[in-house]
């Protein structure tokens, strides 16, 4: 018999919050503020209402196993992408938070990182109505070994400030693979692989607006996914060359 909680949650400054193993939840939204824990251990599941996310402010601790991921996901009964908004990192997020081996589904943007610092390991992002991962402002991402697949924009749409991207299986969205603009800086790039993304997108979108690409910016050879540029940029005539050599 899973939880039902009819309430927004709250976790408060120096508060702490443990989901046990094999337990399900169907909350309203969480909010963990800044000081404050979330913990979700292993084979737990979060079936979040219509229109309800998790907010992190603080430290969340979600530590999945292979064989017992921890689940974000809809309590609808007939799943459908965006019945939920989602998981957001904002500002104030503990950056020694962990998540690895767990899947978001059915959400708006299955994560989405502002303006803080976070690692992925070995997720799941799919059946979202926007992106599978979603970086904004000052964001510092490190994607790894992971599936992001079947969602209705782009697996990543990278609009911070770095992400780094290995080891990860992008496909079948319906967006693309990977999204970045002019100054989003990405590294890693190895490892990755890209099929049936929106037909073709198997690549990296890089949209320049007719900005200029700075001297001293190097675009990272990308293996597997090539590059993409669309928008218009412009390549400053002094200092070296910042494009990848041709393989």
């Amino acid at each position: 018999m899973p939880w039902f909680i009819d309430a927004w949650i709250d976790i408060l400054s120096g508060g702490t919050l443990t989901i046990d193993p094999n337990v399900t939840v169907i909350p309203a939204s969480f909010h963990v503020y800044p000081g404050a824990s979330l913990i979700v251990k292993p084979g737990a599941t979060l079936k979040f209402r219509d229109g309800n996310f998790l907010l992190v402010r603080g430290k969340l601790d979600a530590a999945g196993t292979s064989t017992s991921p921890v689940r974000f996901t809809t309590n609808r009964v007939t799943p459908a992408r965006g019945a939920w908004t989602g998981i957001e990192f904002s500002a104030g997020s503990d950056p020694t938070s962990k998540f690895t081996y767990v899947e978001v589904s059915y959400a708006r943007h299955g994560v989405k990182i502002d303006n803080c610092t976070m690692g992925l390991d070995r997720v799941s992002l799919f059946e979202n109505s926007g992106h599978g991962l979603y970086t904004t402002g000052t964001a510092v991402v490190t994607i790894t070994s992971s599936t992001i697949r079947d969602n209705s924009a782009y697996g990543i749409e990278h609009l911070g400030a770095q992400a780094t991207v290995t080891g990860t299986t992008l496909r079948d969205n319906d967006g693309g693979a990977i999204y970045a603009e002019l100054g989003n800086v990405l590294l890693g790039l190895t490892g990755n692989s890209a099929t049936n993304n929106a037909g073709w997108k198997n690549d990296i979108e890089y949209f320049g607006g007719r900005g200029l690409l700075s001297a001293d910016m190097t675009l990272l050879r990308s293996q597997n996914l090539p590059w993409r540029f669309t928008g218009g940029i412009t390549v400053p005539v002094a200092g070296r060359s910042p494009l990848p050599p041709v393989p």
